[in-house]
């Protein structure tokens, strides 16, 4: 597992920038689509050119990869972004969260990768929103916006006849399925969960549900912010969002809104299963317990017989006698079988 650095802001000299987060070693790709409604151009790979976003199409520049602070300081000056932007872009540990400054929308979300550790599959994507352009700013390389540019090259749905706000609803939306699919992959865990605890609860049982708990709280924590950010668009209604593509992101929102009640659906079922077993492990220890005390009860009394004849005594009536010992041995069973019965009637057993 990588090892993350935090640095904050305050520890930042103005005009400082620093990468913070994972060590990456292939150097950063990027890929640039001008677009209108009548034709598109590709570049992928794409070398950057000061002379980038001029023209009137819309332009969508995707970056993989941000540790390269030369080249994302190159581009941000080229675009105008402010140096307190510069630095949470490149700090993968911040919070998202949205800003409307007067050139641009600046918003960076956490995306989140379908496999079995969530926590360092996850990424950091930071979109900066322009008049007819979007820069979008991903930690490495991923195919999780390849729907969208099959899209744009087939000039499929409406993204070719909608100005850039319409594409960070659909670059935005991408990364929400994400999260519907994490949550799917959890559920059916949470399921399995369940039936092992019904048919045959395991001893690491309780590990494996807290694991799944500390993957929905990661979820949860990831999901919060964005859905703040998508509720301040629908609220405010920011300068680079078109008035008619509002609708799309208060979608968004109640997408994020359905996606908490999940998480908490989910929670509330963990702490059940947890609940359950728990109590599962308490009653298989008072059973326990409860064979045990029948068994000692059982061996009281016939003690007591064994010890007395088991005494040293000189003058002992029933030691001379022949039948002594079988007939102990009997009253001794005929204890043991008693003892059984009553148990057995009042349900001890």
């Amino acid at each position: 597992m990588f090892k993350l650095i935090k640095i904050k802001r305050k520890d930042l000299k103005p005009g400082e920038f620093v990468y913070v987060g994972p060590k990456r070693e292939l150097p950063p790709v990027m890929q640039l689509f001008v677009y209108n409604e009548n034709e598109y151009f590709e570049e992928n790979p794409y070398l950057f050119s000061e002379n980038i976003f001029e023209s009137n199409h819309i332009h969508w520049l995707n970056i993989h990869g941000i540790h390269d602070v030369n080249l994302i300081k190159t581009i941000c000056d080229k675009i105008g972004l402010h140096s307190m932007n510069v630095q949470d872009l490149l700090n993968t540990s911040e919070r998202p969260k949205i800003e409307e400054n007067e050139n641009y929308l600046f918003f960076t979300t956490k995306s989140i990768i379908d496999e079995e550790n969530i926590e360092t599959d996850s990424e950091q994507i930071t979109f900066v929103l322009g008049r007819n352009f979007i820069v979008s700013f991903q930690e490495k390389p991923a195919d999780l916006f390849e729907h969208i540019r099959l899209r744009i090259r087939e000039n499929l749905g409406i993204v070719r006849k909608k100005k850039a706000d319409y594409l960070l609803f659909l670059l935005v939306e991408a990364i929400i399925d994400n999260y519907y699919t994490s949550i799917d992959r959890l559920a059916r865990k949470i399921t399995t969960l369940e039936e092992d605890l019904l048919n045959n609860p395991e001893d690491n049982l309780l590990i494996e549900i807290e694991k799944v708990k500390k993957e929905i709280n990661y979820i949860k924590n990831k999901i919060q912010p964005l859905k703040d950010a998508l509720v301040r668009i629908d609220k405010f209604n920011p300068e680079f969002i078109d008035s008619s593509n509002t609708p799309y992101f208060a979608d968004l929102k109640d997408n994020t809104l359905n996606l908490l009640d999940y998480v908490e659906q989910s929670k509330n079922t963990l702490d059940g299963i947890t609940n359950i077993y728990l109590s599962s492990l308490s009653n298989k220890m008072n059973n326990t317990m409860k064979l045990l005390t029948i068994i000692s009860t059982i061996f009281i009394p016939l003690t007591f017989i064994a010890g007395i004849y088991g005494m040293n005594f000189q003058f002992m009536p029933e030691l001379k006698e022949p039948l002594a010992y079988p007939i102990v041995l009997f009253v001794m069973f005929i204890i043991f079988v008693g003892m059984l019965f009553y148990f057995k009637k009042k349900k001890f057993l």
